[in-house]
């Protein structure tokens, strides 16, 4: 490992090698090179529309919500996730009937759960105990159950992994159920409740209170206390809990020497975090093809410990303000509106790269960014105009042991290729749009229609 020059304290500072690059995916700027066309200035993000680091704020693939809206999903649907009363994907926006206006929402890896009123309701696949209840089996639910144990309870914030369920009540109480990691070897007890056992039914985590945010990784969860601590449990594979170690944790353990923290989340093996004084950048866990933005990228590749990204030296001297974490790749927003990407995009050919401002021809130029999410190989942009913007993949050849094809995830329809797109496109039929959940190969929007 290379050792850093002059480290500043308290945070050390770390070089990166390279720089994403696939032909259809998350850099726009280097596909338009590789064409042997220019990238236009950034002027497009000049300081306009940016939000403000908020203390206290913490998520998974989601912006803080205000207010309640409409429920969209598009993407991949044939386990009901999508909510649409049947096995079927959306290559558009499209409503989904709800109880009431929906407050939040998250996207797990074949499920989906919101909130309406207060109350958490899930949707998509059962295997795991996913949706929350008893009430159902293990077959997929293509309509919102609701999910059980949180009786008395007023939730304002969901979060989900890839088979497990996070909400977050108004009083800083943080509750989880489904996949424990009980029946495999290499499950890590991501509920934090103590043990490996899987849960059809929320569980209050005791060990956690004063709690201002949640966020779920593949098989890890952490939540943002209101002193701007992250504490991080589940899977410790590749050192995505922070902790030092490769070691699972049953329960909550607080991520020591972490400078106070405004925003929190979680990708699928790893986690990133924006410290409240300055906006500095830290991520941490697996970065086998620089989704840390950090050195030393290969199959064994990972930092156990936070690392800071220098902003002096990678993002002009300008403070964090928010980050999108996918499976292989990150996006973020600077203070003065600049958009970065680093990472993969998870095509055939894996080339890493380091992080790269991105400069793409066809931004729209009256767009200003002002969040920004990451899915599987996939991107999301959030407008101040309160429009949304996609690209990257769209398509998929297997999962697992399911066949995917198009999933339609980035909301364009017939508008698209089969495969994806390397510049971004705005979302038609959506306006007004306050939240965004970005899954693995579905997605959600809440929008004041």
């Amino acid at each position: 490992k290379i050792q850093p020059k002059e480290p500043p304290p308290p945070i050390p500072r770390h070089r990166m090698l390279r720089r994403a690059l696939h032909p259809l995916g998350i850099c726009g700027a280097e596909a338009a090179r590789a064409a042997g066309r220019p990238p236009l200035p950034l002027s497009p993000f000049s300081g306009h529309g940016v939000a403000t680091r908020a203390p206290g704020a913490g998520e998974g693939r989601r912006a803080a919500s205000t207010g309640t809206g409409t429920l969209f999903v598009t993407g991949w649907g044939k386990h009901g996730q999508l909510g649409l009363k049947g096995a079927t994907n959306a290559k558009v926006p499209t409503a989904v009937e709800t109880p009431g206006g929906v407050s939040s929402v998250a996207c797990g890896k074949k499920f989906t759960i919101f909130v309406a009123d207060g109350r958490v309701f899930a949707m998509g696949s059962n295997e795991h105990g996913e949706l929350g209840t008893s009430a159902v089996g293990k077959e997929d639910h293509a309509e919102p159950v609701a999910v059980e144990g949180l009786d008395g309870v007023k939730v304002k914030e969901v979060a989900a992994g890839h088979m497990h369920g996070m909400a977050l009540s108004e009083d800083g109480d943080v509750f989880t159920w489904g996949y424990g990691g009980d029946s495999m070897t290499v499950g890590a007890g991501a509920l934090g409740l103590g043990d490996k056992q899987s849960r059809n039914v929320a569980t209050h985590v005791k060990s956690l209170s004063k709690v201002t945010g949640i966020s779920a990784g593949a098989q890890h969860a952490g939540a943002l206390t209101e002193d701007g601590v992250i504490w991080t449990w589940g899977l410790g594979e590749h050192g995505r809990l922070g902790h030092g170690d490769n070691h699972n944790l049953l329960e909550p353990r607080a991520i020591q020497d972490l400078p106070p923290t405004s925003f929190f989340t979680c990708g699928d093996n790893f986690c990133a975090a924006i410290s409240r004084d300055g906006g500095d950048l830290l991520t941490w866990g697996y970065n086998k093809v620089g989704e840390l933005g950090h050195e030393g990228m290969s199959v064994f590749a990972q930092e156990n410990t936070p690392m800071a990204i220098d902003k002096e030296e990678f993002f002009a001297g300008e403070g964090v303000v928010h980050i999108g974490c996918g499976q292989k790749h990150c996006v973020a927003v600077t203070e003065g509106g600049s958009l970065y990407v680093w990472g993969s995009a998870g095509f055939a050919h894996h080339t890493p790269y380091r992080v790269k401002m991105v400069s793409p021809p066809a931004w729209p130029t009256a767009k200003k960014i002002q969040k920004v999410f990451a899915g599987n190989s996939y991107s999301v942009a959030l407008t101040s105009a309160q429009s949304v913007l996609t690209w990257g993949r769209n398509r998929w050849g297997v999962s697992g042991w399911e066949l995917i094809g198009t999933t339609g995830v980035l909301g364009l329809g017939d508008k698209t290729s089969g495969w994806g797109e390397v510049e971004p496109k705005e979302v038609g039929g959506l306006s007004g749009v306050f939240d965004v959940s970005t899954g693995p190969m579905h997605a959600a929007f809440l929008a004041r229609q």
